[in-house]
């Protein structure tokens, strides 16, 4: 089944709905993942754990990295270089914001493409 979340609240919803029920703001069409019932399980688990007032929450992005392309050629170095450097600047853009790296990992296929997770500090203040 399908599951949508709110980028703004991080509310979820089975339904394919245009706001979020809880914020009401916009829910991207591509914000959904496909899940099992032990997943849906699983969340509602997660649900009744609240926050210990003064302690900070954590927020979580993923971002897919820029792989270089696996064509051997003279200009191999420079596709090398420019991934490099294009993976350097958004990750000190990411860190600039606030968000740490955590892991880098594979989705799906170990050969394909990496994606950076991040998280940082979700504090009272940043909450409208």
């Amino acid at each position: 089944m399908k599951l949508y979340f709110c980028s703004e609240c991080g509310a979820y919803d089975f339904g394919n709905a245009d706001l979020c029920l809880e914020c009401q703001a916009p829910i991207p069409k591509d914000s959904w993942a496909d899940v099992s019932d032990e997943d849906v399980t699983q969340l509602d688990y997660i649900e009744d754990f609240d926050p210990i007032e003064g302690l900070p929450t954590w927020e979580y992005e993923v971002i897919k990295l820029m792989g270089h392309a696996n064509d051997q050629g003279p200009n191999d170095d420079d596709i090398l270089e420019q991934t490099r450097i294009y993976n350097e600047h958004m990750l000190n853009r990411m860190g600039d914001k606030g968000w740490e790296l955590v892991n880098i990992v594979p989705m799906g296929d170990k050969d394909g493409p990496r994606y950076g997770v991040f998280k940082r500090a979700w504090l009272d203040e940043f909450e409208e």
